[in-house]
């Protein structure tokens, strides 16, 4: 089999539609789209590439068309259409096995004879909504034409695939239409390396074999969840194979990056204008290009900025980060990143105004802001612990996981409306009281409050007895025994009572109070699900100073020293 992208006009021959496909059945929709399609590349430059054309030989200048008969009738009309102003060719006919009168039909498109058939009527209808496309004001629809014709000469391209001449049509064409075909990007690049050469009488040499087992070991890399996520923030089922991202690195100064196929179609034009065809120089290139991007991936300085700054900033993906640092030395490199970090986390100003403004910011309307620094404080700390540590990309993008902004401290519960919600706030913050019980007396009395109205009753319902009112009541105390002062909403909502948490964790901590939500996070960090460093921090008290730590509680005094330990790692403010 061959493939390889070909203008729309430098389709040429005698096309056979056999008589196990049904016939033509575009409307104005499809018609519409398509032209719309094609005529929005007028001016830009950039290629339209069409699915793909399947065929194969029957003799010189004439083949079975297997796929693809619904396009290339539709271009075959738009020509008809274009001929009404213009002198121009159409390169190549259709006949039909079983409708041979169709054939005809397509070359007088008498509006007379339309009804006789139902693929005249179709025929026949797309012709007119492809000429009611171009309009009826004559010079409008004369330079249409015009930019259509010059489009389909130099822009529209087909992926023409020829299959063996030994393949069964039938099983092909039954294959393609429920999926069974691979014709994906990595398929047809794969093809470009590994089948030209079999086309030559080349077959198995040395530099395929070489070329076909970095294949595999290329695509079996990728599969490596933390080298993916370093690399980009997309899920990996958007690729049909982990080697398109490969690819589309490589293809990223592309002008078209629209169409399914554009990959194939950048590829196979740097093979034939860059590389004079030598498909073992482009590869090279390729498998060069991998080996940087796992250089970056094995550098610790450079992972973790490049992996920071792509996180966050989805215009600076690693494969632009590359591109733009090409030319320079490790320490610019190291440089260069740092500055477009500092951009991404800046808050303006001098150092007092950078405090007083991370002081100003607030969940309600900060979020991604606020997120991102903690992000870089995690990324900092885990990259300056010294031991090669690496920060986990590939959790934080987790799509089944991911991570969300917690709040460290919870007082407010006031949506907290139904009995299975009170059932649970108590039980959760129960095991908080419990911590700091002790000798006080007072406690252990609402302990037992608590779980006396937490028994089921004979029908084994939990807290059945609970009112709003009661649950108020039970809240306000337990709140009062597990928090050592009232924070106002700016301080609830502020970066200093705020974590990063994996997002399922998150929603199990809901709206605990701290000792509660300190104790669930030794549970998760006892048992192996992994704690961001600086949430386990947080709960840990490790920011607090010594003299001032109490650990059921979660103080302005602590709240002061993770805001410095903030300024310090992420904005390199040290207050004395």
């Amino acid at each position: 089999m061959e493939f390889y992208p070909k203008l729309a006009l430098d389709i040429k021959g005698r096309f056979v539609i056999p008589s196990y496909q049904r016939g033509y059945r575009w409307g104005k929709q499809e018609v519409t789209r398509l032209l719309d399609d094609i005529y929005e590349r007028a001016g830009t430059g950039q290629n339209y590439c069409l699915q793909p054309i399947v065929v194969k030989k029957i003799e010189e200048d004439r083949y079975e068309l297997i796929d693809g008969q619904q396009r290339l009738t539709t271009i075959y009309l738009i020509l008809k259409a274009i001929q009404k102003n213009m002198a121009v060719e159409v390169p190549y006919s259709m006949e039909y096995e079983t409708r041979r009168d169709s054939a005809g039909y397509l070359d007088t498109l008498d509006p007379e004879h339309k009804n006789e058939y139902i693929d005249f009527r179709y025929i026949y209808d797309a012709y007119r909504h492809i000429d009611d496309w171009f309009g009826q004001d004559v010079n409008t629809a004369f330079m249409r034409r015009m930019d259509i014709f010059t489009l389909l000469m130099k822009q529209v391209q087909v992926l023409w695939y020829e299959a063996d001449a030994g393949e069964d049509s039938h099983e092909l064409f039954s294959r393609m239409n429920i999926g069974k075909i691979p014709l994906t990007n990595a398929e047809l690049v794969k093809a470009l390396f590994l089948n030209r050469g079999a086309a030559n009488g080349t077959e198995g040499n040395p530099l395929q074999s070489q070329i076909a087992a970095q294949w595999d070991n290329l695509e079996r890399e990728l599969h490596d969840e933390s080298l993916w996520a370093f690399l980009t923030n997309a899920d990996a089922e958007k690729y049909d194979t982990r080697l398109d991202l490969l690819f589309d690195f490589f293809t990223s100064d592309r002008t078209d990056r629209k169409d399914k196929y554009a990959i194939f179609f950048e590829l196979s034009r740097l093979l034939k204008e860059k590389y004079s065809g030598s498909s073992s120089e482009l590869w090279r290139d390729i498998y060069e290009y991998f080996l940087q991007l796992r250089e970056w991936f094995g550098d610790n300085g450079l992972y973790h900025r490049a992996g920071y700054l792509s996180t966050v900033n989805g215009d600076f993906p690693i494969s632009r980060i590359l591109n733009e640092t090409r030319d320079m030395g490790y320490d610019d490199k190291i440089d260069w990143l740092d500055g477009k970090i500092a951009d991404e986390v800046s808050l303006g100003g001098d150092d007092a105004e950078t405090e007083g403004r991370l002081r100003e910011l607030s969940y309600l309307k900060d979020r991604t802001k606020i997120e991102n620094i903690l992000l870089l404080m995690n990324v900092r700390t885990t990259a300056n612990s010294g031991d090669m540590s690496r920060f986990p990309f590939n959790r934080y993008k987790s799509k089944k996981g991911g991570w969300s902004l917690e709040h460290v401290h919870a007082q407010h519960s006031e949506g907290l409306i139904r009995r299975e919600q009170w059932v649970e706030w108590l039980t959760e913050n129960a095991r908080g009281l419990e911590a700091v019980s002790g000798e006080k007396p007072e406690v252990r009395q609402l302990l037992g409050v608590i779980y006396d109205y937490l028994d089921k009753n004979d029908d084994g319902i939990p807290g059945a007895r609970l009112t709003q009112i009661i649950f108020n009541d039970l809240r306000e105390k337990t709140t009062q025994f597990l928090t050592d002062e009232r924070m106002s909403d700016e301080d609830l909502h502020s970066i200093s009572n705020l974590a990063l948490l994996g997002f399922k964790d998150n929603i199990v901590l809901s709206n605990s109070l701290f000792e509660t939500k300190r104790q669930k996070i030794i549970d998760m960090d006892s048992c192996g699900v992994y704690v961001p460093v600086c949430t386990r921090n947080v709960f840990m008290k490790y920011y607090t100073p010594a003299g001032a730590n109490q650990p059921h509680y979660w103080s302005g005094e602590d709240r002061g020293a993770y805001l410095d330990r903030i300024l310090s790692i992420v904005y390199n403010i040290n207050k004395v």
